[in-house]
């Protein structure tokens, strides 16, 4: 058995080379990588994100007395806030006459922000939509100056909420939820024109309410997606069993908000992940092939465990195959893990980010490959978890740019909630992973175990430069290799000696290359 001690050792040497890993925090950011504020009044949460230019955008709630009311917090690429954006970076919007949160922002192509979400009014909780120019005032040509706002039942205890907001390509605003009718929950996607008046020519009066014959009837829009040919993707829960949110949905609309019964099975797709699984649908993306991609959490009610899952469905909503087993994915790291937002990379490289862990919980994030694989060289052995304070820990939103993954949520410092940004590095944005045609027309690699050397031999068929490194089952990078070429063409040959002090055990072999990411398990032994 090598030495301990040495291992230790080495490990120190290389971990400068391991700072850049992707899935690491940007330390230049706030404190450290992650960032903490705080409404001075109570308790704070961020549940939406977006970059705008040289800045970051979060949306959710700030306690403003006894009630929560919607807030939005603005802030430089390095966790600085702007003062010079309402008081001190924080705005807060005395909407209704209780409780009030935003839950989605979304930027116009002329820099306006829609902000979604609701509030109550009385004793009705309403949707409430607000467009404000960059400086946070309002926009008085919107709505009922700057906000619109209402109910789509009746009823006189009716609750309609906001999710999801975005925007079809003639502009038209598109936002979906949940909506009570004082007897059960429904899903509703609504469209409304560029000034905030209902379009009356989508759906029914400008609606649509999601609605199956389940009992009993509980249905959630959570999530919202719109193609490029403005097709529209709602994604939720719907109970298939007494008091049972086991089944997901995904329905695809027309712009005009008709069912495209192509889809699925007349415009629907229902999905039971297992036996025993409850599945909670969060998010859901639209990749550059057309595929749906879903992410949420996945409850097992016998081990009582809750874990990550995705699923991708063709743009029929037939299960896409080539992803994970059969069209899905679960990865279970230690307790409680759920998705709360993705990422898809056009070369379909996915980033899943949400939550993991009971008390304390942390802030979690992977990366998968196009087919589904998770790829380990991100974060520690696959899984980026950061414990931004020793309490409640979770990712709500997530927005690339650059080379770096931003995240906004929340962090509890008992007993109150803060609002809680994180910076990520990610330079990768390819996803090859074991596609051999993609990158080499052949390889081999021998011996596998090893005791002290590891030969590659490839072909190739256009140029590319290729660098390689060895992590050990942590993540940690132990080895790079100095190759004396940049470039390889045509057949190569690699010898690529170890470290002698190399712990007996498992390797992740990382080969970047101009084209994509590469990997191979190594098993290192005497």
């Amino acid at each position: 058995m090598k030495s301990f001690l040495t291992f230790l050792f080495i490990s120190f040497i290389v971990s400068s080379v391991s700072l850049g890993q992707d899935g690491k925090l940007e330390t230049t950011f706030g404190t450290n990588g992650t960032k903490l504020i705080s409404s001075g009044t109570g308790s704070a949460e961020i549940l939406g994100i977006l970059k705008d230019g040289n800045s970051l955008i979060g949306v959710g709630f700030s306690r403003v007395g006894n009630f929560d009311k919607i807030a939005m917090v603005k802030m430089d690429l390095n966790g600085n806030i702007d003062a010079t954006f309402g008081q001190n970076g924080l705005l807060t919007f005395p909407f209704g006459s209780g409780h009030a949160r935003a839950s989605s922002i979304f930027q116009q192509p002329d820099g306006k922000y829609l902000v979604a979400g609701w509030a109550r009014y009385v004793n009705k909780d309403e949707y409430v939509i607000i467009r404000l120019l960059q400086n946070g005032s309002l926009d008085s040509s919107f709505g009922a100056n700057g906000l619109a706002k209402g109910v789509f039942s009746n009823s006189s205890f009716a609750e309609d909420e906001i999710a999801q907001i975005a925007l079809l390509s003639d502009n038209k605003i598109v936002i979906a939820g949940r909506s009570y009718n004082g007897q059960d929950d429904d899903g509703f996607v609504a469209c409304f024109n560029t000034d905030g008046t209902i379009n009356q020519s989508f759906g029914t009066n400008g609606v649509v309410i999601v609605k199956f014959d389940v009992i009993p009837p509980y249905e959630s829009v959570r999530a919202l997606a719109i193609d490029k040919s403005d097709n529209i993707y709602l994604g939720g829960d719907v109970a298939v069993g007494f008091n049972i949110e086991d089944a997901f949905f995904i329905m695809k609309l027309n712009k005009d908000g008709v069912k495209d019964t192509s889809f699925g099975t007349n415009g629907v797709v229902t999905k039971v992940l297992s036996a025993n699984v409850i599945a909670g649908l969060n998010t859901m993306e639209i990749d550059a092939k057309g595929r749906i991609l879903t992410g949420g959490g996945a409850f097992d009610t016998d081990e009582l465990d809750n874990n990550y899952f995705l699923t991708r469905y063709n743009p029929n909503g037939t299960p896409d195959m080539s992803f994970g087993q059969n069209g899905q994915v679960i990865l279970a790291r230690s307790a409680n893990e759920s998705i709360s937002d993705l990422i898809v990379f056009p070369s379909g490289l996915i980033i899943a980010a949400g939550t993991t862990g009971g008390f304390p919980s942390s802030f979690a994030m992977v990366r998968l490959f196009e087919n589904g694989s998770q790829d380990i060289s991100f974060g520690t052995n696959g899984w980026s978890i950061e414990k931004i304070t020793n309490d409640f820990n979770s990712i709500k939103s997530v927005v690339y740019s650059d080379g770096f993954i931003y995240a906004g949520g929340t962090s509890r410092v008992d007993p109150e909630w803060r609002m809680a940004f994180a910076k990520y590095k990610n330079k990768i944005t390819s996803s090859t992973y074991d596609d051999l045609t993609n990158l080499f027309s052949r390889f081999d690699l021998y011996p596998n175990p090893t005791a002290n050397e590891i030969n590659l031999s490839f072909d190739t068929n256009v140029e590319m430069s290729i660098s390689i490194s060895l992590n050990d089952i942590m993540g940690r990078t132990v080895q790079d290799f100095s190759l004396n070429q940049t470039k390889f063409n045509g057949n190569n040959n690699l010898n690529l000696k170890l470290l002698p002090s190399l712990l007996d055990g498992i390797y992740i072999l990382n080969i970047h290359t101009s084209k994509g990411l590469f990997t191979r398990k190594i098993y290192v032994s005497p």
